[in-house]
């Protein structure tokens, strides 16, 4: 699974594997997020 993926999922509430709400650990989804702003951040770089 993607930084995408995991932001897609907080994002939306869903359950996780056994079916009970997803917990939260926020240094970890803040890792993710962080991974979809590097990679937004590295596509509004000029290209060579």
């Amino acid at each position: 699974m993607d930084d995408l993926d995991v932001v897609r999922e907080l994002a939306a509430g869903r359950p996780d594997e056994e079916g009970e709400k997803a917990e939260v650990v926020v240094w970890h989804d803040l890792a993710h997020v962080i991974g979809v702003l590097q990679r937004l951040a590295a596509l509004h770089l000029p290209q060579p």
